[in-house]
């Protein structure tokens, strides 16, 4: 399936919807495919990440109900998710249909791998299953399927695994025996190893990552609209998060580089300890309170805001650009050069303070403020 049949499914599958809801919407999955090629990826491969069109409005009307949606954007593209939820109900595809009329089944799949090592854990098609990943004492990886699913009781969707021994890569992923992957409401609970600190991957649709041990080398999560909600990430070198509008919101993170990718996709988190951070999204905003140590920040946004909180005694070096975007801010600055125009405005100044961290951004309507901690 590539992109045109992606969107046109999709579209229909939206109903009556709005047109200016609709246009939100499919916008938001047009930006995905671009990103995707950017990546080198092809339309197919991209399709084949997202899933079945169908699948995806069903599991944003599982996650609405649960209030649970995953999103905090815009509230135009709110807006059009619920409207997309809604009309999925009536204009989705006969599968759909049958789909909620299906039995709900309870799911209790477990696997033992006996395997002791390995250099990558991934974990896939999980659509919308939630993922935990967590340390054991036990000498190899384990994996566990759990929740309710909406689906035929003879063809129960179970967890399964594969490992290539070249490369010492370990895969997890849901074997969905012919049913509908947005039927399940569940969670996947994947135990390694005290030895393992490999990278870590997860892929889902609406799933998100709840939990996720320190120590690790470094995690890849790409989902539509599922969210990375571990309360602490701590990992050796990187993460790198793509999504269409799921945000990142721990409480804090503490790593080499964070690469954050999405649409309309949010990033909020207290850095502990960070090398360098780049922020890319059309109209998702970034929150970070800034590390004391010095560090490196880059943001590219359209609409989304940018917040800055300064902790200590850290300064930071500052470069700042925007059509209709202004910098907001209190603090002392020593500046260099502002320029302030019709459709143009610049920054390029620096807050005194010990260990600067380099700032600089770009975006066209969305405005910086920077603050020091109280």
């Amino acid at each position: 399936m590539n992109r045109s049949e992606f969107l046109n499914r999709l579209e229909k599958a939206l109903g009556n919807m709005k047109w200016e809801q609709k246009k939100e919407v499919l916008y938001d999955f047009e930006e995905y495919f671009a990103n995707a090629l950017s990546d080198g990826k092809t339309e197919e491969q991209a399709a084949q990440e997202l899933g079945n069109p169908e699948e995806i409005a069903l599991s944003f009307f599982r996650s609405d109900e649960a209030n649970e949606s995953g999103f905090d954007t815009k509230a135009t593209f709110a807006s059009a998710i619920k409207g997309m939820v809604k009309s999925a109900l009536n204009f989705a595809s006969k599968s759909i249909n049958e789909a909620l009329k299906l039995e709900k089944v309870e799911i209790n799949s477990s696997v033992n791998t006996e395997l002791e090592l390995a250099d990558a854990l991934l974990v896939t098609g999980c659509k919308s299953a939630n993922v935990k990943v967590t340390r054991t004492s036990a000498p190899n990886f384990s994996g566990k399927l759990s929740g309710i699913a909406s689906t035929d009781p003879e063809k129960l969707p179970f967890l399964s695994y594969s490992y290539a021994e070249s490369e010492k890569k370990l895969s997890f992923s849901i074997d969905w025996q012919g049913q509908l992957a947005a039927s399940v409401a569940g969670v996947v609970s994947i135990e390694v190893p005290e030895s393992f600190c490999g990278l870590i991957s997860v892929e889902t649709v609406s799933g998100d990552l709840l939990e996720l041990p320190a120590e690790f080398n470094s995690l890849t999560f790409k989902s539509v609209s599922g969210e990375v909600r571990s309360k602490a990430i701590s990992l050796h070198d990187e993460i790198l998060i793509n999504t269409v509008s799921g945000k990142l919101n721990c409480a804090n993170i503490s790593c080499n580089h964070l690469n954050f990718k999405s649409v309309s996709g949010g990033l909020s988190t207290r850095l502990e300890k960070i090398g360098e951070v780049n922020f890319n999204s059309t109209s998702g905003s970034m929150n970070l309170d800034l590390p004391p140590s010095s560090g490196k920040v880059t943001f590219n946004t359209i609409s989304g805001g940018i917040k800055l909180k300064i902790r200590n005694n850290a300064g930071i070096d500052l470069g700042f650009k925007s059509i209709s975007g202004r910098l907001k801010t209190e603090l002392p600055f020593v500046v260099e050069n502002e320029k302030k125009g019709y459709g143009s405005y610049s920054f390029k100044g620096r807050l005194q303070g010990e260990n600067l961290t380099e700032i600089s951004g770009k975006t066209v309507s969305g405005s910086l403020k920077v603050s020091r901690e109280e």
